[in-house]
């Protein structure tokens, strides 16, 4: 589903500005604003305004750009009311997965500095890799805090475990669209070494990070190799005390959840709205 996207709708402001990504280089960020957010009911109520929402895309962290997801990324802006930021991380094979992750760590931190400036929460966001870079970004963030200072994290089809040993993994093998053997295939280029897929692991699998998370919204497809791996992790917050929304819709597999103007997508965008809109309390606190 790479580069379906293309233009942006009406009453989106889109600003291309440039960041320092995980090691000091140069790394594109996409800012869509709403013109008016004052009618979105995301933003009614919020004593800081509207929310902020860092995205990361997908394709297997060897594939996607940012500007690829521009059409999705805008009209998230307008019906969510939210300043949405998307950040071109490194992809594999040139560069391994963790250095995707140091990218999307540093938009994090950019994001956050902006919402501290504008007195606005921020949310992170990301679908397949996007939601594997989203989780281990935050939980690299978390290593060095305290407190955590994202509001709420939403994964979509999350990509997450390098072992590739789930049921799903098994039983939905060949896809359709994602396979276990692209998955496989995809690692391979992402993790190489068996340093980092240990690394990997032992942040997925630890209850230590798991508590440390945000409130979470998770949506995986009945039919995808990469279903139990965002199930095992929805369980995993649970158990580790995060409030975590879990859900599945009937009949979707890997890449159908954003399809424009399907009713899947429509509910999707109201999912986050609600998600999002939950208030200015953090029910953790």
């Amino acid at each position: 589903m790479l580069g379906m996207s293309t233009g942006t709708p009406t009453g989106v402001n889109l600003e291309v500005r440039t960041i320092p990504g995980g090691d000091g280089q140069p790394m594109e960020l996409r800012c869509f604003t709403p013109q008016t957010t004052a009618e979105s009911a995301a933003a009614e109520g919020r004593a800081g305004g509207a929310p902020i929402l860092l995205t990361f895309h997908g394709g297997g962290y060897v594939a996607g750009r940012a500007r690829f997801d521009d059409v999705h990324n805008a009209e998230l802006a307008e019906y969510l009311g939210a300043q949405v930021l998307s950040a071109d991380y490194r992809l594999a094979p040139e560069f391994s997965v963790d250095r995707a992750v140091a990218d999307c760590r540093s938009a994090l931190l950019y994001a956050l500095e902006r919402g501290r400036e504008l007195g606005r929460e921020v949310y992170v966001f990301g679908d397949s890799a996007g939601a594997g870079l989203a989780y281990y970004s935050v939980a690299e963030l978390m290593a060095e805090s305290a407190e955590c200072p994202v509001a709420g994290m939403i994964l979509f089809e999350p990509c997450l475990d390098p072992r590739c040993e789930s049921e799903s993994m098994q039983t939905h093998a060949a896809g359709p669209v994602w396979t276990a053997q692209a998955n496989r295939e995809a690692w391979d280029l992402a993790a190489p070494s068996p340093a980092l897929r240990a690394k990997l692991t032992e942040i997925l699998d630890s209850p230590a990070v798991a508590e440390k998370m945000p409130r979470s919204l998770i949506v995986v497809n009945p039919i995808d190799p990469l279903r139990d791996e965002g199930l095992r992790l929805a369980l995993r917050l649970a158990d580790c005390g995060v409030p975590v929304e879990t859900h599945m819709y009937a009949g979707t597999f890997h890449g159908s959840l954003r399809v424009p103007g399907s009713q899947t997508w429509a509910e999707l965008r109201e999912l986050l709205r609600r998600f999002m809109s939950y208030g200015d309390s953090n029910p953790r606190d």
